[in-house]
């Protein structure tokens, strides 16, 4: 009976403890699950503690793209001069490209001495036909060293705009032309003869299209003379006519252009006695005749005019008297 109790009793707890343990198992399971869960996010520091994304400093601290200075700073695309100072080097100005020409010494005095040398070399663009030595050298001996002194200034500058024109005018439109316009306002006539280019009858172009920065040059082998204005100076071609054919020993003169430029010269620099000049000119004939004098010189031969030649003599010797006074 007690065995049968006993057992009854031990069957009891088997039962009570499995319900016990089942029941356990119930309540524990979800308990034991949200530790197994949350131990993962709670207990690891792998998101919060790296520091590989959030610490590292590497693209914040770097300074390299920020505080390179090589695009920004670098001046060498900005300072550098050399694609705009080197290469090949263009022409000079008139001035130096005649100077580095040699043979127009005489040219570039004659520029100086009538104080264009700033207009040649600064100016433009102009076309200069210009003589050389050698065509300065045709002229009457003394010329040249008159033309150069002071007091004719005005005279040379005359003579020297009158070789040149406004504009870079190519010899290709020059032989187009038939005359032009010079700086002096004075007219050029221009024809093409066998093929070369012929200025004002005699001067012939020997050497065409010279560039410069500021035109061109086309030199001449004959000075250009601008021409005798024909109202007032109208007696010069005949008196000059007259002249050569006598060839008096210091007949210098090679034509009548040559000879009536020459006398214009002489008559333009007479500013001191223009008036007594002016009163022997007129008194004179256009028909007059010539003589050689005692000095190898052409005089007009007659005495109407005698009154007027002493005066025009007396203010040329005023006029040497007071150049000579210190």
């Amino acid at each position: 009976m007690t065995m049968r109790i006993n057992s009854l009793c031990l069957a009891a707890v088997l039962v009570l403890s499995s319900s016990m343990v089942a029941c356990g198992d119930d309540k524990t399971e979800p308990a034991a699950d949200a530790a197994t869960d949350t131990s993962t996010p709670s207990d690891t520091t792998e998101p919060s503690d790296t520091s590989g994304p959030a610490d590292t400093a590497t693209p914040e601290d770097t300074t390299t793209p920020e505080d390179t200075t090589t695009p920004e700073d670098t001046t060498t695309p900005e300072d550098t001069t050399t694609p705009e100072d080197t290469g090949p080097e263009g022409p000079g100005n008139l001035a130096e490209v005649a100077t580095a020409a040699g043979n127009f010494t005489t040219l570039l005095a004659a520029v100086e001495a009538a104080g264009l040398s700033g207009v040649v070399a600064t100016q433009g663009p102009f076309t200069v036909l210009a003589p050389t030595d050698d065509a300065f050298a045709k002229l009457p001996e003394g010329t040249v060293e008159n033309l150069l002194k002071e007091e004719n200034k005005d005279m040379l500058t005359g003579i020297l705009t009158y070789h040149v024109i406004n504009g870079t005018v190519s010899s290709e439109e020059v032989k187009g032309m038939t005359e032009a316009e010079t700086l002096s306002g004075a007219m050029i006539t221009i024809e093409v003869v066998d093929g070369e280019v012929i200025i004002n009858g005699s001067a012939k172009v020997t050497t065409a299209d010279i560039p410069a920065s500021n035109g061109v040059i086309h030199v001449i082998d004959t000075v250009l003379m601008p021409p005798t204005p024909a109202a007032e100076y109208d007696k010069l071609v005949p008196w000059c006519e007259s002249e050569l054919a006598l060839d008096c020993e210091n007949n210098n003169y090679a034509d009548v252009d040559e000879c009536v430029a020459e006398q214009t010269a002489v008559i333009s620099e007479m500013k001191a006695c223009e008036d007594e000049l002016m009163a022997y000119y007129n008194c004179l004939p256009a028909d007059v005749e010539f003589e050689c004098d005692e000095e190898g010189d052409a005089v007009a031969k007659t005495d109407a005019c005698d009154a007027e030649e002493l005066a025009f003599a007396k203010c040329l010797q005023e006029a040497m008297d007071d150049d000579m006074d210190p």
